[in-house]
């Protein structure tokens, strides 16, 4: 099985301690990586494998150390084979970085346990990370994960971020990545204009909140229209239950234009076919994207 590196945790796990269902759905996250990048088919039964899994473990990402906790067990997925959910995502957004003539702030909503948030944030070009999570306890493991690789420059915030209104927020505590604006508890949104007064440019944010990106961007006016900053967002059959990709374009205005994000990490203009898609801010170094 090349190509599954093995994580080293604190003091090797002797054979008599070895956890039997970690490495049963660590190997079975490696062959539903390779299924899903060969056919596109998602193997049933990598979360019922996960949810198995008792204990806490860590494992590498990107050479980061992230924690597995089983009370969120539903967040990993490949990651537990040290491999990325989305890895055109990852490379695009180090494309980016790369472009930026200085150091850049890193603004990601939903960060979940992290797995865009930390190798990110460990980029020598990430001056300031800021991850919100509303999940508590998916929060709490991205706060422990910047810790362990001393990411200081890493500020984790439990917030629901949207407009400043109150929504019903229902967490799904069997899958958190469910978790959405709904049916459930009344919270208030946090406007990242008013929780980020200080940001500064060149600005990458990442929007990932299961359709309500635009309560999102609505929230971050100030934000985007002073800053002009990257916007990655999630754009899916999902999301297009929630808003259609005509009011995002109409909240970033005549300054951004809008792509898609392929699985291969390039852009196209079939953002009706997307998973995510890429708001970039015209006349601005991230045009180079888009060649």
């Amino acid at each position: 099985m090349s190509g599954l590196a093995f994580a080293p945790e604190a003091n090797a796990i002797r054979a008599a301690r070895v956890d039997v269902n970690w490495e049963v759905a660590r190997r079975f996250a490696w062959l539903y990586g390779r299924v899903k990048d060969a056919t596109g088919l998602n193997l049933r039964g990598l979360g019922w494998l996960q949810r198995r899994v008792k204990r806490e473990h860590v494992f590498l990402l990107a050479g980061q150390q992230i924690v597995f906790d089983p009370a969120v067990a539903g967040c990993y997925d490949r990651m537990i084979a040290g491999e990325f959910n989305e890895q055109a995502t990852y490379e695009f957004l180090l494309r980016a970085i790369a472009l930026a003539p200085r150091a850049v702030t890193f603004v990601e909503v939903g960060a979940n346990v992290g797995e865009l948030l930390i190798p990110i944030a460990a980029h020598p070009q990430i001056t300031r990370a800021i991850g919100y999570e509303p999940q508590l306890t998916c929060a709490a493991v991205c706060s422990r994960n910047a810790q362990m690789n001393s990411l200081l420059h890493v500020d984790v915030r439990a917030a629901l971020v949207g407009d400043g209104t109150t929504q019903r927020f229902h967490v799904d505590n069997k899958n958190p990545n469910a978790s959405a604006i709904g049916n459930g508890e009344p919270t208030t949104t946090l406007r990242l204009d008013d929780d980020l007064p200080d940001l500064e440019a060149p600005l990458i944010m990442l929007i990932d909140v299961e359709g309500a990106e635009p309560m999102v961007l609505a929230g971050a006016r100030r934000t985007i229209a002073e800053l002009q900053p990257l916007i990655v967002f999630e754009y899916n059959e999902l999301s297009r239950k929630h808003f259609r990709i005509g009011d995002i374009a109409k909240l970033l205005g005549p300054h951004y234009t809008i792509h898609r994000l392929r699985a291969d990490g390039s852009l196209d203009d079939q953002v009706e076919e997307s998973w995510n898609c890429v708001a970039i801010p015209r006349d601005s170094v991230f045009q180079k994207l888009c060649a």
